[in-house]
């Protein structure tokens, strides 16, 4: 109850400020819906959609047949847990947080597996940190070498969370694959994959205006570099490019920390994993390390 009481007292702080300081608030916010109509909508919501699609259609269940052993024998979770482990590899959060909760809801996921998993899930994409990292000291070197860190960081903060592993034969796939074709209505079934997109794509466009408010109020008060990096702390993505575009060192070092803890924005818009009790606090623990460990690669890998 204390996690939602203090949340909706920074989210009333935030809605107060905007009208104290409206003027900046409508540019920012513009700024941020840009974003959103720009990058987020085009590419965000199509993948969504294709990979919900994916779900109701049984590709996990076949994902989880053929990658299964793999899975077990590396990681110790299971072909479905393997499933949304390499979304969010690959595409990072929301998409897999959006994978991983879905196939909670559909108890293909156990707690403990999803707990192991939900670093990986609930992070930033990678392509965001290439791309962004990339423009350091042009070569995607650093970049390359920060997210395999984060990576390893993830994967082994993962092991504290061991789940048992079962597999399942040919006959099994095909009995999962005809129960979930028995009842399945296409049109009921893409309606609802429709509205579950959309839903997540508010929730992300709606944090991420409000948590871009922080740099308005912010800017008032302190220099220009530290509002950026104080309000990138919240929301990652405007943080981290206004940072990068300065090309000196501490806006560097900025970036390296507000890609490492990957925004409170981020939390926000994972929230739905408090239904299945999944902590926060190894989130945090692991993103404290991605800080400390990446701030060193900085060190070490960048010549100026």
């Amino acid at each position: 109850m204390k996690k939602y009481v203090i949340s909706s007292f920074v989210i009333f702080v935030f809605i107060v400020l905007s009208f104290i300081l409206s003027p900046q608030t409508v540019s920012t916010t513009k700024i941020t819906i840009d974003i959103i109509l720009n990058v987020i909508l085009p590419t965000l919501f199509p993948l969504m959609l294709l990979t919900l699609l994916f779900i109701e259609f049984g590709g996990v269940e076949i994902f989880a047949f053929l990658f299964q052993k793999v899975a077990g024998k590396l990681f110790g979770i299971s072909g479905e847990g393997f499933c949304s482990f390499l979304s969010g590899l690959l595409g990072g959060s929301p998409l897999g947080a959006m994978v991983l909760y879905d196939l909670m809801d559909k108890k293909m996921i156990s707690l403990k597996e999803g707990q192991k998993l939900f670093n990986i899930a609930a992070y930033i994409s990678p392509g965001f940190i290439l791309v962004t990292l990339s423009t350091l000291n042009n070569t995607p070197m650093l970049a390359i070498t920060y997210y395999l860190t984060i990576v390893l960081i993830l994967i082994l903060s993962g092991f504290f969370y061991q789940d048992e592993v079962s597999y399942f034969d040919l006959e099994a796939l095909k009995t999962k694959l005809k129960q979930r074709y028995k009842n399945l209505q296409v049109a009921p079934m893409i309606i609802l994959i429709i509205k579950k997109a959309s839903i997540s794509l508010l929730i992300i466009s709606g944090t991420m205006v409000l948590f871009n408010l922080p740099y308005v109020f912010f800017n008032q008060f302190l220099d220009n570099k530290l509002a950026i990096f104080l309000s990138g702390l919240f929301e990652f993505s405007k943080g981290s490019i206004l940072l990068i575009s300065n090309k000196d060192l501490l806006s560097y070092l900025g970036v390296i920390i507000i890609l490492s803890w990957g925004g409170i924005a981020m939390l926000f818009q994972n929230a739905s994993y408090a239904y299945h009790n999944i902590k926060i606090k190894p989130y945090v623990i692991t993103r404290v390390c991605s800080i400390i460990l990446n701030l060193i690669l900085f060190y070490l890998f960048y010549s100026f």
